[in-house]
């Protein structure tokens, strides 16, 4: 859906809308996003393969330093037609909490430190599936619906296990850079040197204070020095 409109609303019906063009051009640039990642491989469509329904959902996403609103499209897929032990085994995963972000911006602001926003782009293309998964082909891939589907090399939005393979994927990589997970938070990671570095992780938005800079291990946007995240104004 787009901004404040009915969760209902069929993709063909947005394509339609005074936004088709902006809309159609977020799907473009999802699905070139998703080609140049390698997220799928094309397979033959078989009789013993379980199709999981594909579809687009719309956003907009407030740009802070702009003060611009930007069209996202998200390809997702309908998770709730997964059957426990054949196409997922778990599904559960941390979320950020509210209570460590407000105290990562308070340290940051009683020790002179900048809290900067970063944004991972397409975060769940990052992580691998390890079990077999079959999606049908998605409205803009000019494939054919009827004898081929798409076998997903990475998690993507709406699976069951997409949340949880994205943070063992930056868990794993955090860690083996030096970082430590937080006992009392998962989702808090810290690295103490000479450039201590801490990090809040809520999904695909991080919130990240010290002299440290982050890999390029991932596609990074940064929002820069923090002032308004996961809907709170920072000042």
């Amino acid at each position: 859906m787009i901004g404040n409109a009915p969760a209902s609303l069929a993709v063909t019906a947005a394509l339609r809308s005074i936004n088709s063009k902006l809309l159609q051009e977020a799907i473009d640039k999802e699905l070139g996003a998703m080609v140049n990642l390698k997220v799928w491989e094309v397979t033959k469509l078989e009789d013993d393969h379980k199709l999981i329904g594909t579809t687009w959902v719309f956003k907009t996403k407030e740009i802070p330093l702009d003060d611009k609103k930007e069209y996202k499209a998200c390809l997702c897929t309908q998770g709730f037609t997964q059957t426990p032990g054949v196409d997922y085994k778990k599904s559960c995963a941390p979320t950020g909490r509210l209570s460590p972000m407000l105290t990562s911006i308070t340290y940051a602001a009683a020790n002179n430190l900048q809290f900067h926003q970063l944004d991972v782009k397409s975060p769940f293309l990052n992580s691998s599936l390890t079990e077999a998964v079959y999606l049908s082909i998605p409205q803009g891939l000019n494939i054919c619906q009827k004898t081929h589907c798409l076998k997903p090399r990475t998690a993507i939005y709406g699976l069951r296990q997409a949340p949880l393979a994205w943070y063992d994927c930056l868990k794993g990589w955090l860690t083996s850079v030096g970082f430590k997970v937080c006992i009392l938070d998962p989702c808090v990671f810290y690295r103490s040197n000479e450039q201590a570095t801490q990090i809040y992780l809520h999904v695909d938005n991080m919130g990240v204070f010290g002299k440290d800079k982050i890999s390029k291990q991932f596609d990074i946007k940064d929002l820069g020095e923090a002032i308004l995240m996961l809907g709170i104004k920072i000042t």
